[in-house]
């Protein structure tokens, strides 16, 4: 996690701990080869992540939340970009892997997330990411863009007894709107409501911004195991900042957390 929060590969990082205090603060007695991490990451088991995506939520102590999903694309940076130029209308590579995060508005963390090869279409991970979110905070407001417009989805935001927020698409050839609560969304959108969901733009600027838009994993495991450890990075470095920690603390309260949450 400090790899990639420092945007570093396995060798720098082992030279970096080993001048680091770190070593006293974890009590190592010698430093692990940088070629045991990288098996130890190959084989850390990808349900743990959410529990450790779970364990910087509760750092927080959210009881209820406004909440934003939305998704993203990261690319991977061994391809060559004069390659894909080459072969460009001649094959087709699908090679980035889409991000959808359900965002805590108020606090800017992520409460919860899935990855999958993209293209794919944003509506797939509604359902499944708002229960699980469901399950660990109490979803009081749900905002979205055009790509989450279903009745079904709204249906669903209904049962929970939560409230939604999500553009009506218009079609070029049909004037009606169908379903119940898509018709009502299109009578009574509300703008100031909808423009929360800005917050989970912001998140994935910062995610990119500071830790990288690009994964240096090969396999496509390895490359969401890759986006799980951002995510739940950012949310320990958005307790930082909010703690007011800037240049060399951040690095020392990182590692407080790091401590903290394991």
């Amino acid at each position: 996690m400090l790899m990639k929060y420092m945007r570093t590969n396995y060798r720098d990082i082992v030279d970096w701990i080993n001048g680091h205090k770190i070593t006293k603060i974890l009590r190592l007695k010698s430093i692990p080869h940088f070629t045991t991490l990288h098996k130890f990451f190959q084989r850390f088991s990808t349900i743990l992540f959410e529990k450790i995506l779970m364990q910087t939520i509760r750092q927080f102590d959210i009881l209820d939340a406004r909440v934003a999903i939305d998704s993203s694309g990261y690319s991977s940076h061994y391809i060559s970009k004069y390659y894909v130029w080459r072969i460009k209308g001649k094959t087709k590579r699908k090679f980035f892997i889409k991000d959808t995060i359900v965002v805590d508005t108020d606090r800017q963390i992520i409460l919860s997330h899935y990855s999958r090869i993209g293209p794919s279409h944003d509506n797939i991970e509604f359902k499944p990411l708002i229960k699980k979110t469901k399950k660990r905070v109490d979803i009081v407001l749900i905002t979205a863009d055009k790509g989450y417009d279903d009745e079904s989805n709204h249906r669903l935001v209904k049962l929970m007894n939560s409230t939604c927020i999500i553009p009506v698409r218009k079609f070029k050839y049909s004037r009606t709107r169908t379903g119940h609560y898509r018709r009502k969304m299109a009578k009574s959108f509300n703008k100031k409501l909808y423009g929360h969901r800005n917050k989970s733009e912001t998140v994935f600027f910062v995610i990119k911004k500071k830790f990288g838009e690009e994964l240096s994993s090969r396999s496509t495991l390895l490359k969401k195991r890759e986006i799980k450890m951002k995510n739940a990075v950012y949310n320990l470095y958005r307790k930082v900042r909010l703690n007011n920690y800037f240049g060399s603390l951040i690095i020392d309260s990182l590692l407080k957390e790091l401590i903290i949450i394991y």
